[in-house]
């Protein structure tokens, strides 16, 4: 044990002692009526003594090693005897004392006159003081450990939240970037003079997945232009026009998500909806944000023939959806349908 709890083992010994156990010192004095001479104060140092034994014995050993890892039945035995034990050593050791102190100050003139409230202060506090020892010592000292195990149980669910978004991140970081570089790959042949804007818009999104992101919330506005570069990036594969609307609105620059929360249904989308099919494959996209909630809609084709890449979610999917469960808590509504010809998700976000 270091010394800081030493010393806080110490302080909360002392303040518990003079707490429980010193009531019985005040006891006596005020049933007879604040009288000194008849204020036996050896009797009730005897008794405050004895409270701080059982107290210290208590909480050093009794409460740590037999409450607490659940054995309740010896705990309370032990306690039996404890308090029967330091009651009858106080008695036998230190009561002749005390009877000789008395025996001498009613030699010199002191008597002690029938009180009030002596005679049930003399049934009474044989041992409850040391009852209420146990009783207030027991209280105080589970309450904290109670107070203690909660704090770090909160601890823990926060450092296991961190860990666990930040496995959410890692797992779909990559996957992002490797669809950005094979998209730069394409590009490079189909039209390399379109490289450098497409590197530049590249750069972008590595400098916001890598840097920006290391953070609970971004503004909203990033994660749109993430969003746009990565739409971008896809419409440049195909020059004859690929059927893709985006209407995302960018007039909310006050408002805060959390990083890379919507690209992985923008992405599904293009994955799975043959949308390089000019004929027959579509996407349409809408982020707008109406009486403080972001909603968030993707819509595209549902080819009859699946593709043969990923299932539909994939890395990132499964991972948003997670996501919205630590973030957002009875905080959002996630829609997704799926229909013959049309699969489409519809989010709701309480932003305000």
């Amino acid at each position: 044990m270091n010394t800081s709890a030493s010393k806080t083992n110490l302080g909360k010994l002392i303040w518990m002692t003079l707490v429980f156990g010193g009531v019985w010192i005040f006891i006596p004095l005020i049933s007879n009526d604040f009288n000194l001479e008849q204020f036996r104060f050896l009797n009730g140092l005897k008794k405050m003594l004895g409270v701080g034994v059982i107290i210290f014995i208590n909480i050093a050993f009794l409460i740590p090693r037999l409450y607490l890892l659940n054995k309740k039945g010896w705990y309370v035995l032990a306690v039996i005897f404890s308090v029967v034990a330091i009651h009858y050593s106080l008695e036998t050791l230190l009561q002749p004392l005390i009877e000789s102190t008395r025996e001498s100050f009613r030699g010199r003139g002191g008597r002690n006159r029938p009180g009030s409230g002596i005679d049930w202060y003399r049934q009474f506090n044989q041992i409850m003081p040391y009852i209420m020892g146990v009783a207030g010592s027991a209280i105080v000292e589970i309450s904290n450990y109670a107070s203690q195990q909660l704090k770090e149980a909160t601890m823990l669910k926060s450092e296991k939240l961190e860990t666990e978004m930040k496995l959410l991140k890692s797992q779909i970081n990559p996957h992002f970037l490797f669809n950005a570089l094979n998209n730069i790959y394409s590009l490079s042949y189909l039209k390399p003079e379109k490289t450098p804007e497409n590197l530049l818009k590249l750069s972008e999104m590595l400098r916001y997945m890598l840097y920006e992101c290391n953070v609970d919330k971004v503004p909203l506005s990033k994660e749109v232009a993430y969003l746009e570069n990565f739409i971008h990036l896809k419409l440049l594969k195909d020059s004859r026009g690929m059927k893709v609307t985006a209407n995302l609105e960018k007039n909310n620059g006050h408002l805060m998500i959390a990083p890379m929360l919507l690209i992985p249904f923008v992405e599904n989308a293009f994955k799975h909806s043959d949308v390089e099919d000019l004929e027959n494959g579509w996407i349409n996209i809408v982020l707008k944000y109406e009486k403080g909630k972001l909603i968030f809609t993707v819509e595209n084709s549902n080819p009859e023939k699946k593709s043969t890449k990923d299932d539909v979610g994939g890395i990132g999917l499964p991972n948003v959806k997670r996501q919205l469960d630590l973030l957002y808590p009875k905080k959002y509504e996630l829609e997704i349908k799926e229909t013959q010809n049309k699969y489409s998700v519809h989010l709701e976000i309480d932003l305000p």
